[in-house]
C-alpha cells in the first residue's frame, strides 16, 4: 500500500484492522452546519444537541435524548489504528467511541471552563497537559509505529479538543443563553451538571459586551455564505480514506478524498451544486493537461488542479486530509497568505535575497582581491629573487675584479664561481682570524691580496 511503514504494516498484521464494513460510499450523513475542514477526527459526535433541555426551554421544547456517556478504554487500554498524520482512522466502531470521549473531556468544566474567553489560554495552564495526559493513559501505545506518532496524537488531540470546547459553548449559547437575551433569565445555570454555576454568570457576561455580539454577528454571515456541505456523517476523513485504501490497495489523494466525501448516501451524484460544479471544474483542468500530454498522475500536478479548483490553502490549514494538519506536514500544497502577513513575508523574502546576492558579490570581490593580491605577492617575490641574484653577481664581480680575475658579464661571474666551486671543494679552505679587525678571511684557491671586505 502507498504511504503504508512498515511499521504501520506490520501493525495491521498483528490483528489490528478495522473488521467491519468496508463500504465506502454508505451510510452518510448529510451536515449542513458544521465546517469540512475543521470536521475530521471528531467528526463522530451524534448531530442531536446533548444539551439537555428541560420544560423551561421557550417554546415547549421537547427533551432530547441526555448526554454520551463514557464507553471508551472500560476494560483497559485501547488500541487503534493511526494513519501518518496521528489521526485515529480505524476501526470505524472504536474511533467513533473516541471521538465521544474527547467530546465529553472538552465538557468537564474543571479541565476547560467556559467562562475562559479564549482556547489560547488553556496553554499558559497546565489544563490542556492534564487532559492529554486522562487520555494518553487510554491508548495502547505497545506497537513501535503508534509510540511513534505520540508527538503528532497529542497535536490532534489537542485540536479536536478545541474544537469540541467551542462547539459546547456554543450549543450553550445556542439553548440557554439566546433565548433569554436581555432579561435576569440569562444568568440562570442551564439544567445541566456539566456546567459550573460561576462559570456561567462569567461566561453570560462574556455573552453581552458588545465585541462578542460583533464577532457574533460576523461568523453568523460568515455560515451563511457557506455554499458547500461534506457527507461524511458520523465518519471521519482519515476512516473514509483508510477504507478506500483498504478496497483500492493505495491511500486516495486529496481530490480523490473530496469526491468521496461530497456525494449523496449510495450514489455518486454530487451532494449539492457546489460539489457538483468543483468536481466539474476539476474534470475540465484533467482533461486541458491531457491535450498539453501532461501527466495527470503526477502528485504534484494533482495539487495543482486542487488548488486551481478550490483555492489556496489559507490559515496554516490544509483541507481534505484530516483536522489540525498544517501546511509543514503536507509538502507540495499550494498555499496563500493575506494582507500584513503576505505583505511582511513578501517583503523579508526580498530582502533575504537582496541581503543574499550582497554576501555574493562581497564574496565574488574578496575571491578576486585574494586572488590578485596572491599573484602580485608572487610577482614581487620572483622579481626580488631575480634582483637578489643580480645584485650579488655584482657584488661577485667586483670582488673577483679586484683580485685580478676578468669578468665582464654576468656569465663570467657564474663560470668564474663554478670553477671557484669545484676547486674549494677539492682542496677545503681554512679561515684565518685577525684579532685586529675581527673579520673572517677565508683562504682562497687563488692569490686575491688586493681584496676588499665591506
Amino acid at each position: 500500500m502507498s504511504h503504508l511503514y512498515e511499521d504501520e504494516e506490520d501493525y495491521e498484521e498483528n490483528g489490528y484492522v478495522d473488521s467491519e464494513t468496508q463500504d465506502v460510499g454508505g451510510d452518510f450523513n448529510i451536515q449542513q452546519d458544521d465546517d469540512s475542514e475543521t470536521q475530521d477526527v471528531g467528526g463522530m459526535f451524534h448531530q442531536q444537541d446533548d444539551v439537555n433541555v428541560s420544560s423551561e426551554a421557550p417554546g415547549g421544547i421537547k427533551k432530547h435524548r441526555g448526554p454520551n456517556q463514557k464507553n471508551w478504554a472500560m476494560e483497559g487500554r485501547e488500541k487503534l489504528l493511526w494513519n501518518r498524520f496521528g489521526l485515529p482512522k480505524g476501526p470505524r466502531l472504536k474511533v467513533a467511541r473516541f471521538s465521544r470521549f474527547l467530546g465529553i473531556l472538552a465538557k468537564d468544566f474543571t479541565l476547560f471552563p467556559i467562562s475562559t474567553p479564549d482556547y489560547r489560554h488553556f496553554n499558559a495552564s497546565d489544563n490542556l497537559e492534564r487532559a492529554w495526559n486522562r487520555v494518553k493513559e487510554t491508548i495502547d501505545w505497545s506497537n513501535p509505529w503508534v509510540a511513534s506518532l505520540e508527538g503528532k496524537i497529542k497535536k490532534r488531540v489537542k485540536s479536536k479538543l478545541n474544537e469540541r470546547w467551542k462547539h459546547w459553548k456554543s450549543q450553550l449559547r445556542k439553548k440557554w443563553y439566546k433565548p433569554f437575551m436581555n432579561t435576569p433569565r440569562r444568568f440562570q445555570k442551564p439544567n445541566d451538571d456539566r456546567v459550573n454555576e460561576r462559570q456561567w454568570k462569567i461566561f453570560v457576561a462574556n455573552m453581552d459586551k458588545k465585541k462578542h455580539q460583533r464577532i457574533a454577528s460576523i461568523n453568523k454571515r460568515n455560515r451563511s455564505q457557506k455554499k458547500m456541505n461534506q457527507s461524511t456523517g458520523t465518519r471521519t476523513y482519515a476512516n473514509v480514506a483508510h477504507e478506500y485504501e483498504i478496497s483500492h490497495g493505495k491511500e486516495p489523494d486529496r481530490w480523490e478524498l473530496f469526491k468521496l466525501t461530497h456525494q449523496r448516501k449510495g450514489s455518486q451524484e454530487p451532494i449539492d451544486v457546489a460539489s457538483a460544479k468543483a468536481i466539474a471544474d476539476f474534470e475540465e483542468a484533467e482533461q486541458k493537461r491531457l491535450s498539453m500530454n501532461v501527466d495527470i498522475t503526477a502528485p504534484e500536478i494533482r495539487e495543482e488542479m486542487y488548488a486551481e479548483v478550490l483555492g489556496n490553502e489559507k490559515g496554516n490549514r490544509v483541507r481534505g486530509v484530516g483536522a489540525g494538519v498544517t501546511w509543514d506536514e503536507v509538502p507540495g500544497i499550494h498555499v496563500e497568505e493575506r494582507g500584513v502577513s503576505r505583505e511582511v513575508k513578501q517583503l523579508r523574502e526580498q530582502l533575504e535575497e537582496q541581503a543574499k546576492k550582497a554576501q555574493e558579490r562581497e564574496a565574488h570581490m574578496m575571491e578576486e582581491l585574494q586572488s590578485k593580491m596572491a599573484e602580485q605577492t608572487k610577482r614581487m617575490e620572483q622579481m626580488f629573487e631575480v634582483r637578489c641574484v643580480e645584485m650579488a653577481l655584482q657584488k661577485m664581480g667586483e670582488m673577483f675584479k679586484q683580485c685580478g680575475i676578468s669578468v665582464d658579464t654576468q656569465q663570467d661571474v657564474m663560470q668564474t664561481m663554478s670553477q671557484f666551486a669545484r676547486d674549494t671543494s677539492q682542496r677545503p679552505s681554512t679561515v684565518a682570524f685577525s684579532p685586529d679587525d675581527d673579520v673572517y678571511r677565508p683562504t682562497m684557491p687563488f692569490d686575491c691580496p688586493n681584496m676588499q671586505i665591506d
